[in-house]
């Protein structure tokens, strides 16, 4: 999770949302996690991403909080809002395979590899995220857990 805010508006991290309104979308895990991570922080929450954006350009809140593919969305379609923060969660998406369909699931993890080995993973994350943060999770598995995924 990190956070979007207007720039400016001063809010660098997770401690500059303390005691302030801070905008997630019901239902999603940032209006979960959040007030565990901020117990302190007002949360606003809005039916969907439109209707946030537009309470977050209106002032109503301080900063959006969600996952970092939905804000980098966000961000190319709003060049003046800008993701601040840092992560302060990482969440894994993964690839849904029929139980008991080891073909299909051998055929998606080769895929995986392949293109990981071949460069090909980090262009096509570029291209729909931007940034990798790629170290980042590396840094936060390993300190949570003991462990890096290669």
């Amino acid at each position: 999770m990190v956070f979007l805010k207007c720039v400016p508006c001063g809010n660098e991290n997770l401690n500059d949302l303390a005691r302030k309104k801070v905008i997630v979308v019901k239902g999603t895990h940032a209006a979960t996690i959040l007030p565990k991570k901020m117990p302190s922080a007002k949360l606003l929450q809005y039916e969907n991403y439109v209707e946030a954006v537009k309470a977050l350009r209106k002032g109503e809140g301080v900063a959006l909080v969600t996952g970092s593919g939905i804000l980098m969305g966000i961000q190319k379609d709003n060049p003046d809002l800008q993701m601040v923060g840092g992560f302060f969660t990482f969440e894994s998406y993964g690839i849904a395979v029929r139980k008991g369909d080891e073909m299909m699931l051998k055929a998606v993890n080769t895929a995986l590899r392949k293109i990981r080995a071949a460069g090909e993973y980090n262009t096509i994350y570029q291209k729909w995220f931007g940034e990798l943060v790629e170290k980042e999770y590396d840094r936060f598995y390993q300190q949570k857990f003991g462990y890096l995924f290669k």
